[in-house]
């Protein structure tokens, strides 16, 4: 699946990507930046696009998390310019 980074802690190491093509009942999916090939984790923030699969929830009635998380999009000048702002 595609989709685009719409919520990224870096303190946390944890976001939330929002699928390319949601259904009605589908809402945005858990991530945390050990599922991040360790290539892309340098990569990793608001409005980058990656690609990954569904895992099913660790924690009872808990919901679906992204996993085997690789960046796809472009990482511009301007979003590492947000990222290092962010965690520095």
């Amino acid at each position: 699946m595609f989709g685009t980074i719409s919520y990224w802690n870096a303190q946390r190491s944890f976001g939330f990507c929002t699928p390319s093509n949601p259904g009605p009942n589908d809402k945005d999916i858990f991530f945390h930046l050990s599922q991040v090939f360790a290539t892309d984790k340098p990569k990793v923030a608001v409005g980058v696009k990656i690609q990954y699969t569904v895992r099913p929830p660790r924690k009872t009635g808990g919901r679906p998390e992204a996993g085997d998380i690789r960046v796809v999009g472009e990482f511009t000048d301007e979003i590492q310019a947000f990222v290092n702002g962010v965690t520095q």
